[in-house]
């Protein structure tokens, strides 16, 4: 079962990227050249209010790269103090930047990882409308429940956790654009994803329902 997430996307400078912004009139550019006179490296980031867990890389107070560790009550610990659940802290669950790498700790081995990607063609649509002015701030990500399903006490079904939908070809995520109103058949199939999620069937009474009032 799939489901999208609204997430947030920003742009940090950052001394190699594969986007540069002119410095004089702050247009974005697809490239990676580097001529810091004229053009300002840039990296996108895909951020998250998902749990932090040890190994993961997340945005500290002042838009600050950090890798997270914990101390022993487990809160985040990183260079310099600690943070202890603070609505500052979110997860980098995709980023442009290739560089950045997360640590899987196993219980006999661990082992790095390159974080997700954005696709080049969603990089492409940022650029473009970042310069026409409409900066695109938050997305939708999808995610995938996975693990077995249970029922709670009321009966209804479920999956045991929920993780981020990867294409294992290129190491990206899938964005959609955040919307503000949908047509009558993509509410149908929202409520038609959610019936099936907890219930596990789709009745002709919910097909009454919205015949009518949709």
């Amino acid at each position: 079962m799939e489901k999208f997430e609204r997430v947030q996307v920003i742009m940090l400078p950052i001394d190699k990227g594969i986007i540069i912004k002119r410095n004089i009139t702050n247009e974005l550019k697809f490239s990676s050249l580097n001529n810091p006179l004229l053009w300002t490296p840039q990296h996108l980031y895909i951020i998250s209010d998902d749990e932090i867990k040890e190994g993961d890389l997340f945005i500290g107070d002042g838009a600050s790269l950090k890798q997270c560790t914990l101390n022993n009550g487990g809160n985040i610990n990183f260079k310099g103090g600690w943070y202890s659940g603070s609505s500052n802290c979110k997860k980098i669950i995709a980023t442009t930047d290739t560089s950045l790498k997360w640590e899987f700790k196993g219980i006999q081995m661990s082992r790095m990882f390159e974080l997700p990607q954005p696709s080049q063609q969603f990089i492409e649509k940022y650029i473009k409308s970042y310069n026409k002015g409409n900066i695109i701030t938050e997305v939708l990500v999808e995610y995938e429940w996975k693990g077995k399903k249970y029922v709670d006490d009321q009966d209804t079904f479920g999956y045991d956790k929920q993780i981020l939908r990867i294409n294992p070809k290129d190491n990206t995520i899938i964005i959609k654009e955040v919307k503000d109103n949908w047509n009558r058949e993509e509410v149908i199939a929202l409520l038609k994803a959610k019936t099936e999620l907890h219930t596990n069937s789709w009745l002709s009474s919910d097909m009454q329902w919205i015949e009518e009032n949709l």
